[in-house]
């Protein structure tokens, strides 16, 4: 299941552009994304394995992910050859739906 929500996370972000997004719409979307009535999902765990995602991402340098220095706010790295890649993937995948 982790997979998927950071899966969503980085969809997330490729779509949010430079200003990036709080953690708590980020948390929201996957929460939304990855609740079913099948299998019902803690919107608090969601958020906390998005929040710890994302804080434990934008503390690597080499990361796609970075903290936009507004408390709460990620977005992917401009100059990051693996954000630049997840852009492209993403776009594609959209477009060929």
């Amino acid at each position: 299941m982790a997979l998927n929500y950071d899966t969503e996370i980085y969809r997330l972000l490729v779509f949010a552009g430079a200003r990036g997004l709080r953690v708590k719409t980020i948390a929201r979307a996957v929460f939304n994304a990855s609740n079913s009535f099948f299998a019902p999902l803690d919107y608090d765990d969601v958020y906390e394995y998005c929040r710890g995602f994302l804080r434990r991402k934008a503390a690597s340098a080499s990361s796609p992910i970075e903290h936009t220095g507004v408390r709460g706010y990620y977005r992917l790295r401009k100059h990051c050859e693996a954000s630049r890649q997840l852009m492209l993937q993403f776009k594609e995948d959209e477009e060929s739906e």
